[in-house]
């Protein structure tokens, strides 16, 4: 039979854009409109070898997505990503799950359409192991050069499950434009983390970095993890690059999220344009290396330093930002640049220099190590706003003190400071004092700071270059509270009424986190019992808002040091007799918690129009001041 040129053509582009790389065309379009059934079936009776993986996303309009506690199969050609569900808290208890080396085998039996439900039937069904060659590989996906692979999941004689970007404009959007995945992490890293495309391979479709594969019919409408798991040999795919970028139609349910990636991991999945988005690729990449979010005043995604805070550009040109003191200690590029202080033993005196202008020999990270189970490490940075970070969205050119309690949790920006400036906090029953020298306004830029208990000798200042920007020893230093930027708006008006005179009284005191709840809705005060203790002890597995009760809580070792200020009032004052707020609580139950009064004070007003702030003396006489 004689071929000609035209149908050469035809065949030639359905090589590319079509034929999946183990299956022929109609055995992709039957295989793939069955789903994973045929896989099920055939594999009934053997038990499901999983690993968990949490998947956290990114959005634009939701500040606290909740992520997603996942088991991803290894033993099917079909990859199937089960939700874990039920009682993980007590299955789970005392395991780091955030490793992704803890592999699960599971019964069919205790798998449902609703993915692995974790019950007391099925506890001692379901064996647990500890993969430690998985982390150690895992751990090591942070330096040096990786392949990438996209896979464009489309159909593009349709409209509706078609990815708007070509495969040529993937390639350029994610390696090599002005503004990339590639481009920031080689940046940010000084080249110690370098992202390229997997080479060239026809046998697998693979051109460019990229593998077309067919999106079927039956995808639009369904959830992510479903419409990936339904692609025939998904599981395929891992072993062809160290990570792989999975951008689907937009037709796909990504509930609410731009992007999703595995926490860590090697995957990471984008619906249509947002594969394009610097920041959702930095950030869900992040994701793949083992970070959490990064949080400010309570909501996990706000820190304006760091990609992991998702405080950037929405799209393609994007914001150029790195990465928060936090995220970049434990991506480990500059460990010989680190400093650990332990109050305990030392203060600490010296010059940090920004990431992005290091020059091989100055400090980049100083960590102050938490001594106390109610402190978390502090991590201090110098933001300069060069080189990959030189879009940075927050506090440019200043020095940034981040909180995180250890590997793989979320961190939340503490402060910001310029020459002249100090922040404190309680530490080890003391006050923990970070003060700033200077900073210099050369190239490249540094600061000199101190970290020191208050009162110490150590906080008196060396002499300063005459061209830093430093604060005359003369002039007192600007004393940057623990709870700035941590804390509601509704601060600032209590700390105008404190600048008028009346004030008669002050000390210190703790407050919670105003309005912090956990993940399934409890504020502190359920947390102040009888068994609090226990309670506090497994709160880590209820954040939300990038806090549990162990940073939020007084109770729990966690809360803001304040300064409780008592304003002038008459000696005489009397609670409104027959008060309840419009839930039936009285001045009583505000007064048997102390933060009651700034959680919950200016709400819950009564018929009469009054709330617990108007009615109240405790609530009345009490005030914080920042």
């Amino acid at each position: 039979m004689k071929v000609t040129t035209a149908a050469l053509s035809i065949i030639s582009l359905l090589s590319t854009y079509w034929i999946h790389p183990v299956y022929s065309l109609r055995n992709v379009r039957r295989n793939t409109e069955n789903g994973v059934q045929q896989q099920r079936q055939a594999t009934e009776e053997e038990p499901v070898e999983c690993y968990v993986t949490e998947m956290h996303g990114v959005s634009l309009d939701q500040p606290d997505l909740a992520s997603i506690l996942t088991c991803v199969s290894i033993n099917s050609e079909t990859e199937i990503i089960y939700s874990l569900y039920g009682e993980t808290d007590d299955f789970f208890y005392d395991i780091d799950i955030q490793g992704g080396n803890v592999k699960l085998t599971v019964p069919q039996d205790a798998i449902g359409a609703d993915g692995i439900k974790i019950s007391t039937a099925t506890m001692d069904e379901i064996s647990m192991e500890i993969d430690e060659e998985r982390r150690r590989k895992l751990q090591s996906a942070t330096r040096g050069p990786k392949t990438v692979l996209i896979i464009r999941v489309s159909d593009d004689s349709s409209s509706d499950r078609k990815v708007p970007q070509s495969p040529w404009q993937l390639r350029n959007d994610i390696f090599t434009d002005e503004n990339n995945a590639a481009t920031t992490y080689n940046l940010c890293s000084k080249g110690r983390l370098t992202l390229n495309p997997v080479a060239d391979n026809y046998a697998n479709s693979i051109s460019n970095g990229v593998m077309n594969v067919y999106a079927p019919s039956s995808m639009c409408g369904k959830q992510w993890q479903t419409a990936w798991s339904d692609l025939p040999n998904s599981s395929y795919y891992r072993s062809l690059a160290d990570f792989i970028m999975i951008i689907m139609p937009p037709c796909v349910n990504f509930e609410g999220a731009a992007a999703w990636g595995e926490t860590p991991g090697q995957a990471t999945w984008y619906t249509g344009p947002t594969a394009s988005y610097p920041l959702v690729q930095v950030h869900e990449l992040g994701h793949n290396f083992g970070h959490q979010h990064s949080g400010k005043g309570g909501v996990s995604y706000a820190d304006p330093t760091c990609s992991m805070g998702n405080q950037g550009g929405w799209s393609d040109i994007g914001t150029k930002m790195c990465f928060n003191g936090a995220k970049t200690w434990f991506f480990g590029w500059f460990s010989e640049y680190h400093e650990t202080v332990t109050l305990s033993s030392s203060s600490y005196t010296g010059t940090i220099i920004g990431a992005s202008e290091m020059n091989w020999s100055d400090t980049i990270i100083v960590k102050v190590a938490a001594e106390a189970y109610y402190n978390d490490d502090l991590y201090i940075t110098f933001n300069s706003a060069t080189g990959g970070n030189s879009g940075v969205t927050g506090n440019p050119n200043q020095v940034i003190i981040t909180e995180q309690s250890g590997e793989r949790q979320i961190s939340a920006w503490k402060a910001a400071l310029s020459a002249g400036q100090q922040w404190s906090t309680s530490w080890n029953s003391r006050t923990l004092v970070v003060k700033i020298c200077g900073i210099s306004s050369g190239t490249p830029r540094k600061a000199t700071i101190i970290v020191a208990y208050s009162g110490s000798s150590a906080l008196n200042c060396p002499s300063i270059n005459q061209n830093w920007n430093y604060a005359p020893p003369t002039d007192p230093p600007v004393n940057i509270q623990n709870n700035v930027g941590s804390i509601p708006d509704k601060f600032d008006d209590t700390i105008m009424l404190l600048g008028a005179s009346g004030i008669v009284k002050t000390t210190s005191s703790c407050i919670d986190i105003p309005g912090w709840h956990d993940s399934d809705g409890l504020y502190c005060d359920s947390y102040d019992s009888d068994n609090s203790e226990v309670q506090c002890k497994h709160a880590y597995n209820h954040p939300n808002q990038g806090h549990s009760a162990m940073t939020a809580c007084c109770v729990c070792g966690g809360g803001e040091e304040i300064t409780l200020s008592k304003i002038g009032v008459d000696d005489e004052c009397i609670d409104e007799p027959g008060w309840s707020d419009s839930g039936g609580e009285g001045c009583p139950w505000y007064e048997g918690y102390g933060s009651r009064c700034m959680n919950l004070g200016d709400s819950y007003a009564n018929e009469s129009g009054k709330t617990a702030n108007d009615a109240c003396c405790y609530c009345k006489e009490n005030r914080y001041k920042s």
